[in-house]
């Protein structure tokens, strides 16, 4: 069965070619022009997969996000963020804070924008997963469930967030350069720059309490994580 992907966009012209490239390359894509049709779309095909425009008239990007990872039925859907604008550091952190997956900047090629998108399919489809639980110190990861518990109380992370935590512990040890970690969990080939690495590990050690001593910094190469003693 073809995946559903829902494209939220008010730009007619790139609605339709990102969901032309999206059907050719074997995917089912809906459209919605706005908040309200995307609410009533999510809610009647359930999509894996949400890429969204952050300037839509009315509610936009951000707040929709907000929306959407707030409802327990849709919180755990991915969501591509898309924006004509500059993405700045606290734009990507305002987005990673309300649960975005990934972010884009218009123009961009739609042949990368298909390889995100099927990226994250094969991550949220779990065909990286090899085992049920990942444990270190007060961390403990259970991988069929997606979820991430700390000192036995569950936290709540983004899909991209969990993808790179469990990388981490399955590579503990390790000093991973930056590079090597896009390449990795987003398992494309990144063009521009790796802060999405760092604010990522940012809002990471924010969420497991970490002030550095699990996942360190290893000098300008990138970080390693270490069992804490």
């Amino acid at each position: 069965m073809k995946e559903k992907i829902l494209v939220v966009d008010d730009d007619k012209i790139m609605l339709d070619l990102i969901k032309e490239m999206l059907e050719l390359s074997g995917l089912k894509v809906f459209t919605a022009k706005n908040a309200d049709s995307a609410m009533e779309k999510i809610e009647s095909i359930h999509p894996a997969l949400i890429i969204l425009d952050l300037m839509l008239p009315g509610i936009d990007g951000f707040e929709l996000t907000k929306i959407i990872k707030k409802d327990e039925k849709t919180k755990n859907i991915p969501i591509i963020i898309v924006s004509a604008k500059f993405i700045d550091t606290q734009s990507i952190v305002t987005g990673l804070s309300l649960g975005a997956d990934d972010f884009i900047t218009k123009p961009f090629d739609v042949d990368i924008l298909v390889a995100r998108v099927k990226a994250i399919l094969r991550r949220t489809a779990g065909t990286f997963i090899e085992q049920d639980i990942i444990e270190s110190g007060n961390i403990k990861v259970d991988l069929k469930k997606r979820s991430v518990y700390l000192k036995g109380k569950e936290i709540r992370l983004t899909p991209k967030e969990f993808d790179l935590l469990v990388y981490l512990m399955k590579k503990r040890g390790f000093a991973l350069d930056r590079n090597t970690i896009l390449q990795s969990v987003w398992e494309y080939s990144y063009f521009g720059t790796t802060r999405t690495v760092d604010v990522h590990i940012q809002q990471l050690r924010k969420k497991i309490k970490d002030d550095g001593k699990i996942i360190q910094t290893v000098g300008k190469l990138g970080y390693r994580f270490e069992d804490k003693k």
